[in-house]
């Protein structure tokens, strides 16, 4: 076959460096996540692709489009359709959700005049703009691949990158490093601290890399090289175990286990054996193939030696990470289980999508679970471009990309880094079913110029578009400003939108202020529910406040994030004061059921304004926890008559719940509160006859029976519900502190250490030391008893009562200074220096005194002794 002409420098070797550059640069900046990295990234990809093109032209042949590179273009052409402005008539019929939005919150302000389909246009600009840099950098790729010596040089590029990624890495953990590079800390602390903030990210990026190294090693005749490649490979996927990525290590095993079965496979490995050794340009009669052993098991003794390696290094936070996913019930738990969620949510925007890179804000609208989270991207390749881009252009993606890879595959031999590419991108693609890795620059650069290995022109039939030689000069300056101009578009972001928002509403002396600032943002930023929100609390908190005006921004907030607490607050409390008072207490509800972390302040809010039990119940679902937090927030308020009301509903209208049995204990609660113990005695019986082993009943049960004056008794239980629970730490503890009630610290301290193997909080440990430093006080022992406060206060830096208590023992014993100590520790903790000044002084007196008759002392032991 003949060999394709190698390109010509200087335009060739120019394309190469720039395609090196993008390779080294996506992924070492920060993975290419910040949105300023994009700029940078098309500069690259548009002069790696012009100085192909000028490199064809120089030779007087036609620049091919490869056939693989038609998939990303498909997917920007989408992207520009998609920021076609459309009038309304017309948006109803390509997507009813955008329309929809028009009508019900923008057309009210003003804004209603043509609209792209896209609900964030800005982050379409820039998807546009990275579709088609990956096109220009496969199509790059491609051409300078028909050259060995490049196909080498990009593919080693590529290894390389990886191995930077992973040694940065590893000097970070060598370091116990906790930011990158010192200065830079991302938002969640990752196992394997790296450039890659996210590791299931790390972790696919370096699967395709690690993978390319072993097929290099594999390709490679000479045997430093080999060994080189080898290395890189072992450190790499040693990286990629280290980022504790489950999914991640799971699909870089099974890519090096296919890449071992198609290597293994006679006829190709045999193919690849002869293809490998002209690449080295060896003559003929040395075209010996490799035997089955390097060509086949290298990778499972690869593999072999990455698991070993990464083994040593880190086996115990490796088997813990993997235990975590042990079975299926908890995998369907993580991220499958969401899926049903987002399939709904795509099914919304199936038309034309709801714009590429527009999920986050999207997609909330149709968010029924996990309402304190925010979801960037679907987790799932296929929901997410379904999603984005709608149904037509998902079925067209996958078929092109169907098409284009048989066309590719079918037309050439392959060598062994050929089918490491292959099985890299493979399981990349893979991966990202149950991740995102590919909707970040560096891994999908580094794919696309992986692909480039193998659509490669060669043998003189190229397969792809052809572009005439006089039209290079054109096409690459448009296709400069195509990658260049949509990023000017779509430079700005709602995140920056929403922070300049929030400070202007800080500083803002009216609604209509805010409303000024925020409409030209509304403008840009369409789906942003986060503007509409602080807009509707300017009218709800500044003066003059509009009500009417606030409610209508809460519904604008709630139509696109329904499960908003904050925006149902706001609805409540605006409903109040235009009397919608029953409207307004379903809000609180709504609310209550959205926010877990706001419960608090929500049913304190809410159960101020709740005036009798049909209004109390109304705030909470029906549900026994809900309840019991209701109860104990109207205990702490004083309203004994009303959760005592609202108790004897809930046990008699939840009676059959599966979760009943909370709802007496808090009952019984509430009795032993009021001085009624057998009236708390009978609610515990119905607890102990549904659940015989409830050992938060016997732990209440004994609590009762200790207030009855049945001390004896509920020692005597306690000590039951241990030889039935000897497991439960809460027991033992309950044991012991009713042991010492009862005067017999001896026996509590026998019941602390059986205790003490137990215990698995630190908060635990804490009340273990706190008895058994009453114990040692009980006993007489004020030195052990110091000794256990001073543990128990390690444990619980944020108590000061425990350096109080030490500090009274202190006092007992005569030592002043320890003592003033412990309180100055206890202020401090307080916040309130000074506070125990009384205290302070009186052993500062006693310090003094103990000082004067110490010198006293001193000056009679040296007077001489009369003669």
């Amino acid at each position: 076959m003949p060999r394709a002409r190698r390109p010509k420098p200087p335009f060739a070797l120019a394309c190469e460096a720039a395609l090196a550059a993008a390779a080294f640069f996506a992924p070492l900046a920060l993975g290419s996540a910040p949105q300023w990295t994009l700029w940078p990234l098309a500069a690259l990809s548009s002069l790696a692709l012009a100085f192909a093109l000028l490199s064809a032209r120089s030779e007087g042949r036609p620049f091919h489009l490869p056939l693989l590179a038609l998939v990303p273009l498909l997917a920007a052409t989408v992207c520009a359709l998609q920021l076609l402005p459309l009038p309304s008539a017309v948006a109803k019929l390509f997507s009813p959700e955008a329309a929809e939005l028009r009508e019900f919150a923008l057309a009210p302000l003003g804004l209603d005049g043509a609209r792209p389909v896209s609900l964030e246009p800005a982050a379409t600009w820039r998807e546009l703009s990275k579709h088609l840099c990956y096109a220009a950098l496969l199509a790059s790729a491609a051409y300078l691949c028909r050259s060995r010596m490049a196909r080498r040089r990009i593919a080693s590029t590529l290894a390389l990158s990886g191995l930077a990624v992973a040694l940065i890495g590893f000097g970070h953990e060598l370091f116990g490093a906790s930011k990158l590079f010192g200065f830079h800390a991302f938002q969640a602390q990752p196992p394997f601290l790296s450039t890659f903030g996210n590791p299931n990210h790390l972790a696919g990026f370096l699967t395709l890399t690690a993978t390319l190294s072993l097929g290099l090693a594999i390709r490679a005749e000479q045997r430093p090289r080999s060994f080189s490649f080898g290395g890189v490979f072992l450190l790499s996927g040693a990286a990629v175990l280290l980022s504790l990525s489950r999914g991640g290590i799971a699909f870089f095993v099974a890519a090096q286990l296919a890449l071992a079965a198609v290597l293994l496979w006679g006829r190709l490995a045999r193919q690849a054996a002869e293809r490998a050794m002209e690449w080295e340009g060896a003559p003929p009669a040395a075209r010996k193939a490799p035997g089955w052993i390097r060509l086949g098991l290298a990778p499972l003794l690869a593999l072999w030696a990455v698991l070993a390696t990464g083994g040593y290094i880190a086996y115990d936070k490796i088997a813990a990470e993997l235990a975590t996913a042990d079975s299926m019930e908890e995998l369907k738990g993580s991220k499958v289980d969401l899926w049903p969620m987002m399939a709904r949510g795509a099914a919304a925007y199936s038309r034309m999508g709801m714009g590429r890179g527009a999920f986050e804000l999207g997609f909330t609208r149709h968010q029924d679970k996990t309402p304190e989270s925010s979801f960037t991207h679907a987790e799932n390749l296929v929901l997410q471009l379904w999603s984005e881009l709608g149904l037509p252009a998902l079925i067209g993606l996958i078929a092109l990309a169907a098409f284009a890879a048989f066309k590719t595959a079918r037309r050439r031999e392959w060598t062994p880094v050929d089918f490491a590419a292959a099985v890299g991108v493979s399981a990349l693609l893979l991966h990202d079913l149950f991740d995102f890795s590919l909707e970040l620059p560096a891994t999908a650069s580094a794919a696309c110029l992986a692909l480039g290995l193998l659509c490669r022109e060669e043998g003189g039939s190229p397969v792809g578009l052809p572009l005439p030689p006089r039209a290079s000069v054109p096409a690459a300056f448009l296709a400069a400003l195509a990658m260049l101009g949509p990023l000017w578009l779509g430079r700005h972001s709602y995140l920056d939108a929403e922070r300049r928002l929030a400070l202007f509403y800080q500083s803002a002396s009216s609604p209509s202020e805010v409303r000024r600032a925020a409409l030209p943002l509304i403008d840009r930023h369409p789906a942003d529910w986060v503007l509409y929100g602080i807009l509707g609390a300017a009218h709800a908190f500044k003066e003059p406040a509009d009500p009417r005006e606030a409610l209508a921004f809460a519904n604008r907030t709630l139509f696109l994030r329904p499960l908003d607490a904050q925006s149902h607050r706001t609805a409540a409390r605006s409903l109040l004061i235009l009397g919608g008072r029953s409207q307004a207490l379903l809000e609180y509800r709504l609310a209550y059921q959205a926010s877990a972390p706001l419960r608090d302040s929500l049913l304190g809010e809410s159960a101020s304004v709740a005036k009798g039990l049909s209004e109390l119940r109304s705030l909470v679902p029906e549900e026994p926890a809900a309840l019991v937090h209701l109860s104990g927030l109207l205990r702490s308020q004083g309203r004994r008559e009303e959760d005592g009301a609202l108790l004897q509903w809930a046990v008699g209208e939840l009676f059959s719940h599966p979760d009943a049995d909370a709802l007496w204990l808090e009952l019984a609660t509430f009795r032993l509160e009021g001085k009624e113990p057998e009236l708390s005695l009978a609610a515990l019986g119905k607890v102990r006859r549904d659940s015989p082993r409830h050992f938060r009943a016997a732990l209440l049960r004994a609590q009762v029976l200790a207030a009855a004056g049945r001390r004896a008794e509920a020692v005597s239980s306690l000590e039951e519900e241990a030889r039935v629970s000897p497991g439960k730490a809460e027991v033992w503890l309950a044991l012991a502190a009713h042991q010492l009630a009862a005067g017999q610290p001896r026996r509590a301290r026998e019941t602390l250490e059986r205790a003490s193997p137990f215990v698995t909080s630190s908060w635990q440990r804490a009340d273990l030391f706190t008895l058994e430093a009453q114990a040692f006080q009980a006993e007489g022992l004020p030195m052990k008893a110091v000794q256990s406060y001073q543990s128990a206060a390690r444990l619980r830096p944020e108590s000061p009562h425990l350096h109080y208590a030490a500090a009274r023992l202190f006092e007992q014993m005569s030592k002043p200074t320890e003592a003033i100590r412990e309180v100055r520790e206890g202020e401090r903790l307080e916040g309130k220096p000074g506070s125990q000044s009384e205290w302070v002084a009186r052993l500062e007196s006693t310090l003094r005194a103990l000082e004067l008759r110490r010198l006293e002392q001193d000056a009679a032991r040296a007077e001489p002794a009369p003669e």
